[in-house]
């Protein structure tokens, strides 16, 4: 009993441990976040939205329910499009439309809107019907523009200077 009981508190031990560490190692706070949008470009298959700090983000629609968000830190995004989620490459765009409003842009397909807030550079995904909200960015995108957690990762390159994100609705 008593092991048992030196075995239960070992193991409240490990786990607060590894907690502190997990903690301690995503400290986001020091991370640079993403200029704000200055301009954008439209395309067939969605937009490419360029900001302040030079960093630039392309949405593209690709099926009603699917919007695809890639973004490059700091720098043009990278001729080459690979995606590690997706291993579909080749999509018949559906009908969308491209709306301003005062300090937004939105995206909206048949079953999807994608708000995109200029200033911060925000993103918000809504039920085109009910425009009730199915996801939405509290912070602006962030990255290891000081190289603070690159010795943190296993490819950095991978993760923070092709800043891809996909998400399906």
């Amino acid at each position: 009993m008593l092991l048992g009981h030196a075995m239960k508190k070992l193991f409240l031990v490990l786990i607060v441990f590894c907690f502190t560490l997990t903690v301690a190692g995503q400290d986001i706070t020091k991370l640079e976040h993403i200029g704000p949008v200055v301009s954008f470009t439209k395309s067939e298959k969605g937009v490419a939205l360029r900001c302040a700090d030079d960093s630039e983000v392309q949405v593209t629609v690709l099926a009603p329910d699917l919007v695809r968000l890639r973004a490059s830190f700091g720098k043009p995004l990278p001729a080459r499009d690979h995606s590690w989620a997706i291993a579909k490459t080749d999509w018949t765009t559906p009908a969308w439309s491209l709306s301003e409003v005062p300090g937004s842009i939105i995206i909206t397909t048949d079953e999807v809107e994608v708000l995109i807030q200029r200033s911060p550079l925000l993103v918000t995904f809504r039920d085109a019907k009910t425009h009730v909200v199915i996801n939405a960015d509290e912070r602006p995108m962030v990255y290891d523009a000081k190289g603070v957690f690159k010795k943190m990762l296993f490819d950095p390159r991978s993760l923070l200077n092709r800043g891809r994100l996909y998400r399906r609705i």
